[in-house]
């Protein structure tokens, strides 16, 4: 089911109706379901703690080895907008060793209008479904939930592993773990289908909250990826030396990220505050922008250094109360505020 933007408000109440629901509609299905009740951690908790972190060193295409370079000339925030997405799982229960989850995932585009942000026309979208592993349920399961009003969404749908071979006894936790890779693409689809509209009718410069989305942002000039995490870092060896010793505005030189499945990127490294007495990756972000290969190397440094001002910028007003105020530019928590709200 498909909820508008207007329906945003009491958007909290609305979703433990959903799961109220869908928690009765599992235990009218099969005697064997097993209901969940509240409490727990949260299922992507528990699926960010089984990711490895890795060092995956990329190309240094600015210059020949990655150093530290000052981020010349003044904060500058022209950021025109900047989007986020969010989701929210709950458990609804098992039957056997399926897991069925209500997920919830909404994104935004909130653009600055006279000092201040609003939400972008047409710039705000969120669903909700029922996840659930179909090969491994009875068809009247899931025909169940689709009568009482809910999208399903298959979490072993193109999956090609263990969690789909049902002679072997599929694992609990690998089923888990599909249902949140399903709900984090059904995130980043959303998320895709919003920065593929700005690229092609918004209005300036669009900050986005992480990796770039897509292929249409990634080949934009007009977009922007600031990553927070660091579970996979893209120097190794000195190069990793280099940006951890990082001062506050300084960036590394710039990389190029490729990928099998989107179009390569340019990335650096950036420090937004001064790491002294805190983690070595405290402060730090990495940046992702559109890459012309061949371009010119002077211009390649001078875009880094554009685009970082833009961002050091955004890095005040602090972000507090937000944990992740240290990495969060400011805009970017009035989104996840707004997304909070409506879920």
């Amino acid at each position: 089911m498909t909820v508008p933007a207007g329906a945003a408000a009491g958007a909290a109440a609305g979703q433990a109706a959903l799961l109220a629901m869908a928690r009765r509609t599992l235990g009218a299905a099969s005697p064997r379901a097993l209901v969940s009740g509240a409490g727990g951690a949260p299922m992507e908790v528990a699926r960010d703690a089984r990711d490895e972190a890795r060092l995956s060193p990329a190309r240094v295409i600015e210059g020949d080895t990655v150093r530290a370079h000052r981020v010349a000339g003044e904060p500058d925030a022209t950021f025109g907008a900047f989007l986020d997405g969010i989701q929210r799982t709950e458990r609804v229960g098992y039957l056997d060793a399926a897991p069925i989850v209500l997920g919830s995932v909404a994104a935004v585009v909130r653009e600055r209008h006279e000092g201040r942000l609003r939400t972008w026309g047409g710039g705000f979208a969120r669903e909700t479904r029922v996840y659930l592993p179909l090969a491994l349920l009875p068809a009247d399961v899931p025909a169940q939930f689709e009568e009482r009003g809910f999208a399903i969404a298959d979490t072993l749908a193109g999956r090609r592993d263990r969690a789909v071979d049902r002679s072997a006894g599929p694992h609990p936790l690998e089923l888990e773990r599909a249902a949140c890779d399903a709900i984090r693409e059904h995130r980043g689809a959303m998320e895709r289908r919003l920065a593929d509209a700005w690229v092609e009718r918004g209005p300036g410069a669009l900050c986005v909250d992480g990796p770039l989305p897509g292929d249409a942002a990634s080949r934009s000039p007009a977009v922007t990826g600031v990553v927070k995490s660091h579970r996979e870092l893209q120097v190794a060896g000195e190069a990793l030396r280099v940006v951890l010793a990082l001062a506050a505005g300084e960036r590394s030189s710039v990389l190029e990220r490729t990928s099998a499945t989107r179009v390569s990127v340019a990335t650096w490294y950036l420090r937004l505050r001064d790491p002294a007495g805190r983690h070595p990756l405290w402060g730090l972000v990495r940046v992702e922008a559109a890459h012309a290969p061949g371009g010119d190397g002077v211009a390649l440094a001078a875009r880094a250094d554009a685009v970082s001002r833009m961002v050091l910028a955004e890095s005040r007003p602090l972000a507090l109360p937000d944990s992740r105020w240290d990495v969060m530019v400011y805009p970017i928590r009035d989104c996840e505020e707004f997304l909070r709200a409506s879920l």
